[in-house]
């Protein structure tokens, strides 16, 4: 009987390796999808990913660099990884560079990685800063109605952050991206009621961001809106589970705070 044997020594493939082969992997299966509006492909993509290891903190190494991770996510990730793998293969150059590259612009402010403070860590600024490239329309004003949202919560709890503990200049960087969060104000909210009612319009791969009930916090969780059985549900990485999935309560049942939504161009 023949054994094959490996070397204990033997190196572990690179991260880039693995996200080059999820890549490939999605990319192969979406072939010919490239003409979907932007949101369909994004929950196409999406539903690849199902299954996908939920890791929270994937982004906190020290220096702040530009880390991929394609084969475990969290929450936000999850929604970057699928929007900007829908962009990529919608794009002239659909490859895995371009990948990387849509990922620096929608994840850094002004798509510069220039320390921890540069990256976009309160998800209003991810989508104002990505509506204002032209990516996405946030819509929750048209159905929702106007929240008082304050923005404090990362620079009132710099011990809870290892890039700002003990880091007064970069507590300043981060306040500083606070205050003009405040200073743009005019956010809104749906409430599960008025999502309960019905009447919205929202399509597939629309993204929904929840709303925190945290002082100085804006949004606790995000998905990926998912059509099942002619009911609304959503696509997310979930902590509970543990992975990616289709989650099974109804998006109204789940928005017990009440949600932000954005349709992508």
């Amino acid at each position: 009987m023949a054994f094959l044997c490996l070397s204990p020594n033997a190196a572990a493939p690179s991260q880039e390796s693995v996200n080059r082969a999820v890549f490939d992997r999605i990319s192969t299966a979406l072939k010919g999808s490239e003409g979907f509006p932007t949101g369909e492909l994004v929950s196409a993509a999406s539903l690849e990913m199902l299954g996908t290891p939920y890791v929270a903190g994937t982004l906190e190494t020290v220096p702040e660099k530009l880390n991929i991770f394609l084969d475990k996510t969290d929450c936000i990730l999850f929604v970057e990884t699928c929007v900007c793998m829908a962009l990529t293969l919608k794009s002239d150059d659909p490859t895995y560079e371009n990948f990387v590259e849509q990922v620096r612009s929608m994840r850094y402010r002004d798509g510069k990685v220039e320390g921890y403070t540069s990256r976009l860590h309160y998800t209003s600024e991810w989508i104002a800063q990505n509506a204002a490239r032209g990516i996405l329309t946030e819509y929750t004003c048209r159905y929702g109605t106007p929240l008082k949202q304050g923005f404090s919560f990362m620079s009132t709890h710099p011990d809870s952050y290892k890039q700002l503990k003990d880091n007064p200049s970069a507590v300043v960087g981060i306040r500083r991206a606070e205050r003009s969060l405040e200073a743009a104000g005019g956010y809104c909210i749906i409430t599960q009621k008025r999502l309960a009612s019905g009447g919205i319009e929202m399509r597939e791969g629309d993204l929904v961001f929840f709303v925190s009930k945290v002082a100085g916090l804006d949004i606790a969780h995000v998905g990926i809106l998912h059509k099942v059985g002619g009911e609304w549900h959503f696509i997310h990485a979930s902590s509970k589970a543990g992975k990616v999935v289709v989650e099974k309560k109804s998006l109204a049942e789940y928005a017990v705070n009440g949600v932000r939504l954005a349709r992508l161009n």
